[in-house]
Parts: C-alpha cells; structure tokens; sequence
C-alpha cells in the first residue's frame, strides 16, 4: 500500500513537472513574440565606432495621427573624447543629421542643440559635448496615421587627441497605431529643456552689444547686476574668427577677446547670436553690434522707466488703438451725468478697477509665458483666434446692453440698479485694457521694451503702471466728480445717442471679424456673424416687435456673408502693393544691404491700428513715395499679423517687443534710423534727405 501510494505521489510529481515546463515554455515563447515588437519603437540601424555611438530614439512608440514626431540623436562617447555643437569654435565640424536621398520629399528635419561646454586644448577653444548628449529631433511632414520608416545620415567629427570622422547611416521603424509615448520620452524632453531659445533664462538679457576695434575684442552688457555668468558662446558669418571666454570688467560688461583673422576687421553692423550660460541657466539672443563710442554706457533707470510707463499709458488714451473702444468709455460716462457725486465717484473707481484688473491679467500672463520659455511681445493676443472670438462675443455682448436688450446678471445679494451699473462700468475698464493694446505708442515702446528684457519684478513695475497711466482720466474724474454733472442730462437726445454709440461697438466687432478672416479664414468669421446676428434676433424677439428688424438683420447678415466669401481679399489691392512694397525676410534685408541699397522696413499687423493710421497717413502719402522712389529706397514690409519667429526675432534684435516698427537703413552708416511709433511725414523727409544730398 505504501509503495502504491508513493508511485502514485511520483506520477502526480511527474505531471506537475511536465505542466510547470510548458507553462514556462510557453511564457518565454510570449515574452518573445512581445519582444520581437519591441525595437519597431527603438532604431533599427546605429552608427557605431570605438570612440562613439549615435542611435535615434523616439519620444513615442506608435506614431498615432502625428504630422509631427519628437525625435532625439543620443551619441555616447567613450572617456576622453567628443562632439560638437552646431557652432564647433576653433577647430571641429557641427554635428548634423540629414534625411537620405531615398526619403520622400515632404520629410523634414529640424535638429536642435542643447547648451554646450567650452573644451580648451592647445590655445584654441571649441564647443561641444562629452559622455553622452541628445540632440533633441523634429520630424516634420509625415502622413498622419500611417508608420513611419525614416532613413537619415549622420555626419559628424569626434575628437581627442586626434579626430576622426563619425558618420553613417541612421534608420528608425514606427508603426501605426494609438500614440502612446515611449520610455525614451522624458530623456528626450529634459534634452529639449537644455536647448537655449530665443530671449530666455532670467536675467540673463543682454542690453547692447560693441566692437571694440583697437582692443580687438567685443563687449557685451548683460542687463541686471553682476551675474558671474559661466560662458558666452558668440556666432558670427564673418569665417576665421575666435572669440575667447569672457572676462567681466564691472557693471555687468563682460569682454571677449577676438583672434584670428582679425586684419581690418569691423563688426559693426553685424549681426551675431549670443549664447549666454550661468549655472543651469541659459540664454540665447540675436544682436546688432554697435561702435564702441555710440554704445549706451548705461541700462536706464528704473524710476525714468516708470515714469515713461506712466505718461506712455496716459498717451494709450488718445492713441488710435483706443478708437475700437470710444463708444465703451463714452456710454459709461453719459450714464453718470444724473447720478449723486459719491455714485459717480464709486462708478468711475470701478471702471478703474476694471482697467488696472486687466493689466494685472495681462502682467500675469507675460510674466508666466516668459518663465516658460515663450515668446512675448506686445499685441500678440490679437493673433490668437480665441482671444479674438471672445473679444467678438463681449463686444456683441455689449452692444446688446447699451440698447436695453440685454440686463447684465448680478448676484443675488445685490439689487438694485446700482449693482447693475458697477458691473458695467468694471467690464468696460477691463475691455478697455484688452482692446487698447494692440498697438504701441510714445514712450510705451520705451517702456514695454524695458520690461520685457528685464526682471520679473521691472516687468511687474512697468505694465502695472501703465495700467494705472491708462486709468488716470478715470481716477481724475474720480477726485473731482462734479464735472461730470457738466455732460448733457439723459433725455430725449439719448435715443439718437445710443445707436451712434452702439454702431461704434458694431464697427469694432466688424474689425474683429476681419482679423478673424486674416488670421484664420473669412468662412469663420461669416459664420461667426451669422451667429452673432442669430442671437440679435433671439433676444430681440417679442411678439409684434422687432420681428422685422431681426429678419431684416438675418438677410442682410446673409448677404455680406456671401460677399465676404467671395472677396478674395478685404485688404489694399496685392497688386498696387507689389509695386511698392516687397515682403521682409532677414535674406532678403541681408542682400540689400550688402548691395549697400538703402531699405525701410515697416513692421506692420492688420491687428494694429496704429500702423494702419501710419500707412494712410504718411507712408502712403504721395509726397513721401516719391521721396522714397527718388532716393532708391527699397520698401520692405514685414506682416505680423499671425505669430512669425523671425519678425519677433527681428523686433528683438532692435530691442522692440511691439510693433509699429519702423526703421531706415543707410548705405555707408551701421546705425538705422528707427522712427517712433506714431509717423510723421516731415521725420522721414528729413532721414532721406541725408540721401538725396
């Protein structure tokens, strides 16, 4: 019985044996079948060598409906040796990935180039990478939902002791399927946030740029105070220059001296980007290098900077950015004329409340786009299409009040009139501020261009005072209420008024339509005002009232959408502005001014009002085009209407974060003319006159 029971135990032993080797046969079957999968995601083919290794990585493992797929070019590099950076310094060649010739042709690739360390052997410095680095890649052009198949070359130079060439072919598989990221890409993120952008990393600005010619050598000034900055990375078109690691000579000026080809070298003039690195803080900027006797000694102060806040805000008031908002600003105060002074008081404290609100909004907003990196300026919202498709609705909004179709909602606790009002009066401030600032004005640019560079705490300061500069003649009504009782009494003549005011609030939304249709497309902006005009006939209808009126709105809504839709442009005729203007790009003004043409740019936005007034005004006057046509100026226009890296990078260089900007370059003198924001026809007379004589 015993042997019985123990053959019987061995058999059950056998079974479970048998059954525990085809369980594991048939994991590792599927942890290979799962394997196999895997390196769709990872690179197929490598560039390998004893001294390095270069491999692509994807940010995702599936390329789902992506037209565009984060890539990065990881190169490990043994002890000792490296790879340079897009700018090598004295000796090397920079590192670049280009796609086969077997790619098709909608592919592109941008490479970008984390900040890099200055290597310094035998008196010549260069710039590169050790260990390990990641070029983040943007693959751009690919056919969404379908898998991708790139093909690409790498060509590049690693060196120690001695160099040698590192180059070869790169492939990467990814197939269809619902995107999903892959464990390469937080690697592949950190080694974007190490990539130095345009006018980023804070407080690290810098303010102006000098050649000095007999110390061969360039100066540049940082903005704030002593920074004890790491490095300054200088790239320039002039060949066969090196420029050493900066030395600081006090007040935040900092010079590098300049070798090489240095016979008859003149810099002035040129444009160079500065990379600037302090620690795990970087910063990139564009600049145009000035003489060392015409450089600003000094950053301006701070308290005169705020005063120019202060006056460019009040100037805000009568520039014609605040048209769009007149009839805002004339409703409220019409509405006060038989109220008690302490209403009237109250009421124009709150419109000013309403102002300064927006203005801390909006010194939020810059303030948390220039900690993420982005680029800022002033009136860029108005090439955000949401920005304007709820600018449209208030202003729609609006007009529904000011004709009594409309009661703004207030909360329950509050009643009465006066409620009512307040909430008015704050929304109209606050309007105010977003629709008054598309454009710049005296003293604003100034001031705007200060802060922008500056601080956190000087942008705070400047913007928040011109806030408080645009709501003076609310705050001087304030303190002396009784000159509003001096407007005409509300009476019969206010039935007339409020249809004058309330086409005002009809032109602005007309006016925002249109920079819908600029900036998106005139089917949207049509649509957008069949809507508008669809809610006007819901609130206004009641029975035997204004059934007419709405169906009448409707048909004529109808009508200049159809014409609208078939306008091919609202704008001035393209062909008469082919013959006076051509488009801007830095190639372009680069050529020129190497035929040593003389050019006028203007930096122009259908946004901005101001720059409309400039062209009627002056630059489309006729006496001005034949000043310009006798003198051989070349006109350039730069369009900013839609968000453009490369105006923004113009701006920058000349230190402006908004526009209207106009500038005249002269053959034979490194420094523009740059004219102030509101034209005047006798100034560019007189600039070109330097020519004709």
């Amino acid at each position: 019985m015993t042997r019985l029971f123990a053959h019987y135990h061995l058999a059950i032993a056998r079974v479970f044996r048998d059954l525990l080797f085809r369980l594991a046969g048939i994991l590792l079957f599927s942890m290979a079948v799962i394997g196999s999968g895997l390196p769709a995601a990872q690179a197929d083919e490598g560039v390998k060598t004893e001294f390095a290794e270069a491999v692509l990585l994807s940010a995702v493992e599936t390329t789902g409906d992506l037209d565009e797929v984060q890539l990065g070019l990881q190169v490990s590099l043994q002890p000792g040796w490296k790879i340079y950076w897009r700018s090598p310094g004295d000796a090397g060649l920079p590192t670049r990935l280009l796609l086969s010739e077997a790619s098709p042709s909608e592919l592109s690739l941008k490479m970008d180039y984390p900040i890099p360390d200055r290597f310094s052997l035998f008196g010549l410095d260069t710039y590169g990478y050790g260990d390990e680095v990641i070029f983040p890649v943007l693959l751009r052009g690919h056919q969404s939902g379908q898998p991708l198949s790139l093909q690409a070359q790498l060509d590049a130079l690693v060196c120690s002791d001695i160099c040698v060439p590192f180059a070869g072919p790169l492939s990467l598989n990814l197939p269809a399927g619902d995107i999903r990221p892959s464990v390469e890409a937080q690697t592949i993120a950190r080694a974007s946030a190490l990539v130095p952008r345009m006018a980023t990393g804070r407080d690290l600005h810098v303010s102006s740029a000098w050649f000095d010619a007999p110390a061969t050598s360039l100066a540049v000034r940082l903005d704030g105070p002593d920074l004890g900055i790491d490095d300054i990375f200088v790239e320039t078109e002039v060949n066969g220059l090196s420029f050493a690691r900066p030395e600081p000579v006090g007040d935040g000026i900092y010079q590098i001296g300049i070798s090489g080809a240095v016979d008859n070298l003149d810099l002035v003039g040129q444009t160079v980007r500065l990379t600037v690195r302090k620690g795990s803080q970087f910063s990139e900027q564009a600049i145009i290098i000035s003489s060392a006797s015409a450089h600003v000694s000094e950053r301006p102060d701070l308290t005169l900077m705020i005063i120019f806040a202060l006056l460019g805000g009040l100037i805000l008031n009568i520039m014609p950015c605040v048209l769009p908002v007149l009839s805002l600003k004339l409703t409220s105060i019409l509405s006060m004329a038989t109220s008690h002074p302490r209403l009237i008081r109250l009421r124009l404290l709150t419109g000013a409340a309403g102002i300064l609100t927006s203005f801390f909004v909006l010194t939020a907003g810059l303030v948390l786009l220039k900690l993420a990196g982005a680029r800022i300026g002033w009136g860029i919202q108005f090439q955000n299409l949401y920005f304007l498709t709820a600018m449209v609705l208030l202003m729609g909004l609006f007009t529904l009040v000011l004709l009594d179709k409309l009661t703004l909602p207030t909360p329950q606790l509050a009643t009465g009139r006066t409620t009512s009002h307040l909430s008015s009066d704050f929304m109209s401030g606050f309007l105010a501020t977003l629709l008054a600032t598309p454009c710049s004005a005296p003293l604003v640019g100034t001031a705007v261009s200060f802060a922008l560079s500056g601080t956190l705490v000087e942008l705070s300061l400047i913007v928040m005072m011109m806030g408080l500069g645009l709501a003076v003649p609310w705050l001087a009504l304030a303190l002396f209420p009784r000159l509003v009782l001096l407007m005409p009494k509300p009476g019969p003549w206010l039935s007339y008024v409020r249809p004058v005011l309330a086409a005002g609030l009809v032109l602005t939304m007309v006016w925002l339509l249109w920079l819908i249709s600029v900036v998106s497309s005139a089917l949207l902006a049509a649509l957008l005002l069949a809507g508008l005009v669809l809610i006007w006939g819901i609130v206004s209808f009641a029975p035997g009232r204004f059934v007419w009126p709405s169906l009448a709105g409707i048909m004529v809504a109808a009508f200049v959408s159809s014409a609208w839709l078939n306008t091919p442009d609202l704008r001035i005729d393209e062909a008469r502005t082919a013959q006076l203007w051509q488009p801007w790009s830095e190639t372009r003004l680069a050529e020129l001014r190497r035929q040593q043409r003389p050019v006028f740019v203007d930096v122009t936005a259908d946004w901005c009002v101001t720059c409309k007034v400039n062209k009627q005004v002056v630059l489309d006057r006729v006496s001005v085009q034949q000043a310009f046509q006798a003198a051989d100026v070349v006109l350039l226009q730069a369009d900013w209407t839609r968000p453009d890296d490369a105006i923004a990078d113009y701006l920058l260089k000349h230190g402006r974060f908004g526009i209207p900007f106009n500038i005249l370059y002269l053959p034979d003198q490194p420094e523009p003319v740059i004219f102030s924001e509101l034209l005047s026809t006798e100034k560019i007379l007189s600039a070109l006159e330097k020519l004709t004589s």
